[in-house]
């Protein structure tokens, strides 16, 4: 807590009129999601004490893999916490981006996000929406993937980046090894790392 207040501090001294950055968190293991949203609302009136208003949000950023689980409400009341504590933008240059997960969105999420001022979406596809870029996430490590289909979906994605516009990242994350989703996954039916590095 009190490196935090140190470094804030060093921040606001430093760089006083500069631009900030802002990474919310909404974890994917968080059970009841809008009571975690509630307390998100408590953290941003805490950290927002500690920067000048001044300082516009430049670039902020909704990631945790599930930020689309939280309710509409939440998502309204979280953005109206930020625009109260921080100073955000409208300005066309923001990068104000977000995750989300295709099974909780639909086109009216999307519109309520567009909305909320996130012109930047990870995963999904919205260009028609106002969202300047697309993020794509390949996962690899998954039940009964090989290499050849792991390189499979890089080169599909790759393929269809030129019809939707600027691509904003491409990685891979390995899910190899995580004890958590090994234990709900028929053994054998899991790559292992040598199998997927191959």
């Amino acid at each position: 807590m009190e490196e935090y207040i140190r470094a804030a501090k060093m921040s606001q001294d430093a760089l006083q009129c500069s631009p900030l950055s802002l990474y919310v968190h909404i974890p994917s293991d968080v059970g009841r999601l809008d009571r975690y949203g509630r307390y998100l609302c408590k953290e941003i009136v805490w950290r927002g004490a500690y920067f000048d208003r001044s300082r516009v949000v430049e670039q902020l950023h909704f990631g945790g893999g599930t930020p689309t689980f939280l309710t509409s409400a939440a998502l309204m009341q979280l953005m109206h916490n930020l625009a109260k504590h921080f100073q955000l933008t409208d300005a066309a240059e923001r990068d104000y981006s977000i995750e989300i997960d295709p099974r909780s969105v639909d086109r009216a999420t999307l519109l309520l996000l567009s909305d909320l001022g996130f012109n930047r979406v990870s995963l999904g596809a919205a260009p028609n929406l106002g969202s300047q870029s697309v993020n794509f996430d390949l996962i690899y490590g998954l039940p009964m993937q090989s290499l050849h289909t792991t390189h499979a979906n890089r080169d599909v994605v790759s393929f269809g980046v030129g019809a939707i516009g600027r691509v904003g990242n491409l990685y891979l994350q390995n899910y190899v090894n995580h004890a958590d989703y090994e234990a709900a996954i028929e053994r054998g039916m899991l790559p292992t790392e040598r199998g997927i590095n191959a």
